[in-house]
């Protein structure tokens, strides 16, 4: 396949619903899906728990599923409110015809052939995000969300979800076992650290985890990532927007302007 597939990655709570939403409205780009075994094989990889060459393997089938089981709308949700919904899909006309067509094969080679867009959003893992890119190669479009650290909302949001990793099944969050606590794949060189600090102290090391890796990691492919920060594209996201459309080859239409000011 050479269909692209965008990424948006983001603290939880930092505005990625916001922005996933805008960019579905872009030509051809499917609705976003969370899909937890993407951050799961980044995070066994930066942990050492398996090999690049397997990471990239498992990556490979996944995308290759994804796109068979998006352009056939199978495990879609269909949740009316849920903001992962196709109903808040900006241009749900188009998921309606796949509806109605019963003919497998016929629905995945259109959705090739139309060069669809997957379109995926993760939390936290521009620092241990290599395989991805060694996945995808030219295909990936990587957005990076990020968001002023020095907020009572960020922190407070933080600190209450440090209390939820590794019991709740529904964010698929894999987490180490430290000393009967919990840590998220996505802290790496601090784990001692955070096993052992109270919910603010976890909270701000999350921060600084994924702000001051994740800046590594984006500097060093300034070309390949699109960094959005949150404070700035509010207040300017056609700037914002555009580098996504011109990455895709696309323009930003009506839909686009809708969902913006929406």
């Amino acid at each position: 396949l050479n269909n692209k597939v965008i990424f948006v990655d983001g603290f939880v709570g930092g505005g990625k619903t916001l922005l996933g939403q805008i960019i579905a409205s872009l030509d051809s780009v499917e609705m976003w899906v969370h899909r937890p075994l993407v951050e799961q094989v980044c995070g066994l990889h930066a942990h050492n728990e398996i090999n690049e060459a397997s990471a990239i393997s498992l990556l490979h089938c996944c995308f290759d599923n994804e796109a068979y089981s998006q352009a056939l709308l199978r495990d879609s949700n269909f949740r009316y409110q849920d903001h992962s919904s196709i109903f808040k899909y900006p241009k749900k006309s188009e998921y309606l015809k796949r509806i109605f067509n019963s003919n497998d094969q016929d629905l995945y080679n259109q959705f090739v052939e139309d060069k669809r867009t997957l379109h995926f959003m993760t939390h936290s893992i521009t620092a241990i995000s290599e395989p991805i890119f060694k996945s995808l190669g030219n295909r990936l479009i990587f957005c990076r969300l990020i968001r002023c650290p020095s907020s009572i909302y960020m922190l407070n949001h933080l600190a209450n979800w440090s209390k939820r990793w590794g019991k709740e099944s529904r964010n698929g969050m894999i987490c180490n076992d430290v000393h009967g606590e919990k840590v998220p794949y996505f802290i790496v060189n601090r784990v001692e650290e955070y096993a052992k600090a109270d919910e603010y102290e976890r909270a701000i090391i999350m921060l600084e985890e994924w702000l001051v890796e994740g800046h590594k990691i984006s500097d060093k492919k300034s070309d390949k990532i699109i960094e959005f920060p949150f404070e700035k594209f509010v207040f300017n996201p056609h700037e914002f927007i555009e580098k996504v459309a011109l990455k895709l080859g696309k323009s930003i239409n009506h839909k686009t302007i809708k969902e913006m000011k929406k």
